[in-house]
């Protein structure tokens, strides 16, 4: 809101000519701007409505009223241009900056692309490898009965041995027969 009245304008920018008091409420000082900008353009508006003297001649006023409005035609004519120009250059600003979001996209995709093919080649060469190395396996020999870890330490059967009585063909050597 701009200032009422001469006094006030004049009474609030005294105020904030003391430098500490800008330090103290830089936003204050900033709004004091923007009503001191509005003030002053209040005020030179003010001084261009002011209405010219009146002529008595009759023509002349005519005069004055089309040639107002020749100047009214013309300043709006002149505003719409700066305002076709203005909005031409946003215009290109912003294609601009939408052809720099595609180039970026694309180099986003073309390295994504470029990191799947890449990965897709260390798979296949992970597989290839995997292919060609043997297939090494611990086993045992193969006469060898595959028991599972306890049955290795189970109580031995007579029967494993072949005879239940170990002394039975000690009878059957002859006196003459064993060498020592």
């Amino acid at each position: 809101m701009a200032y009422k009245s001469k006094k006030e304008y004049k009474k609030d920018k005294k105020k904030w000519k003391n430098s500490r008091m800008r330090a103290r409420s830089p936003r204050g000082y900033d709004e004091f701007k923007m009503k001191e900008a509005a003030y002053k353009q209040f005020k030179i508006s003010k001084k261009d409505d002011k209405k010219p003297k009146k002529k008595s001649k009759k023509k002349s006023k005519d005069k004055d009223t089309s040639s107002s409005v020749e100047s009214d035609y013309m300043s709006q004519q002149s505003d719409i241009a700066d305002m076709m120009k203005e909005f031409q250059i946003q215009q290109q600003q912003q294609m601009q900056q939408y052809e720099k979001m595609l180039a970026q996209q694309a180099a986003q995709a073309k390295k994504e692309q470029e990191k799947q093919l890449k990965m897709l080649q260390i798979q296949q060469q992970n597989t290839a490898a995997a292919a060609q190395t043997p297939n090494f396996q611990l086993q045992g020999a193969g006469l060898t009965p595959k028991l599972s870890a306890a049955q290795q330490f189970r109580k031995r059967l007579g029967s494993q041995f072949g005879t239940a009585s170990p002394y039975t063909g000690l009878a059957q050597i002859q006196s003459g027969m064993v060498n020592v």
